[in-house]
């Protein structure tokens, strides 16, 4: 029954961005976009995941370094 009411939900969203973003009388609209929050969380987590793997390496080499 919830699983309907939010396919519902999102149904009528979808046709409601929709029809807006087609109108010619919503010119501010028609060019806004649409983002999808979980592929910016996959972005960012990919963005720090291989941020923290570069810090770890230039520490590794600092220590290297330090130890010649």
């Amino acid at each position: 029954m919830i699983r309907q009411s939010i396919s519902k939900l999102v149904e009528y969203r979808e046709e409601k961005l929709k029809s807006t973003l087609d109108s010619s009388e919503s010119v501010t609209t028609s060019m806004c976009i649409t983002v999808d929050n979980r592929k910016i969380g996959d972005i960012e987590s990919q963005i720090s995941r291989i941020t923290e793997t570069w810090r770890e390496l230039i520490l590794r080499k600092e220590r290297d370094l330090k130890r010649k």
